[in-house]
């Protein structure tokens, strides 16, 4: 996250720094340096959010269960393996 709009000379520097930091899987951990007031934001799922979303794949599920409708019947592949037996 940037305050306001980052310079094209700081954006190539950013675009080589990060592609170097990221390019490789030994370079995975290593630590990105970021400059002119840049702010790291992860983005990820809240706790909450991923919880409810996680209730009503359940749901599903238990409906599916309750009507003795196959999941895959609905289209809930949740569980599907693809395998053949």
């Amino acid at each position: 996250m940037h305050p306001q709009t980052l310079t094209p000379e700081a954006h190539e520097r950013l675009k080589k720094r990060l592609g170097a930091t990221i390019s490789s899987v030994s370079n995975q951990h290593r630590t990105a340096l970021l400059e002119e007031g840049l702010k790291f934001e992860p983005i990820a799922v809240p706790n909450k959010d991923a919880q409810w979303i996680e209730s009503r794949q359940f749901m599903v599920s238990e409906l599916c269960r309750w009507l003795r409708i196959p999941p895959h019947k609905i289209g809930h592949l949740i569980d599907a393996t693809y395998s053949k037996h």
